[in-house]
């Protein structure tokens, strides 16, 4: 059999399809339904981490343009790239995905500030206090 992934999975997933198809009023229903359903597996984490000279442009401005700036780069889960977020004395922030962790912690090295390990250290409360600042009324 083939398709679904091969052994039990497969026959749980093809019993599944069998009776979706016999619920679907038509068969342009069930053809909706399936291009949904693999359209939806087929979508991937993006790990390409975004153009790295953009990135790299945008995190020198920041540098350049506040003081008592930290890098705290952020390890890449199912759903984001590795990241290094920049957070400066007041607790401004901003955040960028780079290609991978040596990539994000060269870098971070390479904007002269200190840089941190968010796994190990955790954020700073003064980026959560100007997050909160920054929030409208409604959404507090």
């Amino acid at each position: 059999m083939g398709g679904f992934g091969g052994g039990r999975h497969e026959l749980l997933l093809r019993a599944w399809v069998g009776r979706l198809r016999a619920s679907c009023h038509s068969l342009s229903a069930y053809r909706v339904v399936m291009a949904w359903w693999r359209r939806s597996r087929d979508k991937q984490a993006p790990h390409g981490g975004g153009d790295l000279t953009s990135a790299r442009a945008h995190l020198q401005e920041f540098v350049a343009s506040r003081r008592g700036v930290e890098a705290y780069v952020e390890p890449a889960t199912n759903i984001t790239a590795t990241t290094v977020v920049l957070i400066a004395h007041d607790g401004e922030w901003t955040r960028r995905a780079l290609p991978s962790r040596p990539v994000a912690f060269e870098v971070a090295r390479s904007l002269d500030v200190p840089v941190y390990d968010v796994n190990l250290t955790g954020y700073p409360a003064r980026m959560r206090q100007w997050t909160a600042r920054q929030r409208r009324p409604d959404q507090r």
